[in-house]
């Protein structure tokens, strides 16, 4: 039979090598080098951990500054304003379109003399024509509008110029209201 495997080698020149030893060595001398690494790798984690920190604190002490509230209040300021500026440019093409239906209601008998609208979306037209009639035409053209509501008759009657003269004139004022839901965005 042939000898077991030892774990001493030996050489030519008959010096005998330790293999598990050796390893040992080897194992030992790669966990310094890696315990090396750590160290100075954790070095440079440090100084990284201690430069955050350091920007942390410069960007809270900013934060807590006046000027800082002074851009906050500003930048808020600037925000309220585009909103402001977005919603007016709405209701100016609702408003337009609105407009824009009551002179497609309009005869050529029936004539605009005032228009104004109020900030709730009240409005108050006043006008005059030729006839009741026509006044009523208008008033039925414009209840039938999508976009108005809650229209009325506020005041009609004969012109005093028109009494005296053979050229009738009747003048009115109706007031409603631009109706928002019904209006196309």
């Amino acid at each position: 039979m042939e000898a077991e495997n030892n774990t001493v080698v030996e050489f030519e020149d008959n010096k005998k090598f330790n293999t598990p030893v050796f390893l040992v060595w080897i194992a030992f001398a790669i966990s310094l080098a890696f315990a090396g690494f750590l160290w100075i790798s954790k070095a440079g984690l440090n100084s990284v951990i201690v430069e955050k920190t350091e920007e942390k604190e410069s960007l809270t002490n900013q934060v807590g500054s006046e000027q800082y509230a002074d851009i906050e209040d500003e930048a808020k300021a600037v925000k309220d304003a585009i909103d402001t500026l977005t919603l007016i440019s709405q209701e100016k093409v609702k408003t337009t379109e609105t407009l824009k239906e009551i002179y497609d209601n309009l005869t050529t008998d029936v004539k605009i003399t005032s228009f104004s609208m109020g900030a709730d979306n009240s409005i108050v037209l006043d006008g005059a024509t030729a006839s009741y009639r026509q006044a009523a035409d208008f008033m039925v053209a414009l209840k039938s509008s999508e976009r108005l509501s809650e229209v009325s008759l506020s005041t009609i009657s004969l012109s005093p110029d028109s009494e005296a003269t053979a050229n009738q004139k009747v003048i009115f004022s109706v007031s409603g209201k631009i109706d928002r839901t019904n209006v196309s965005k």
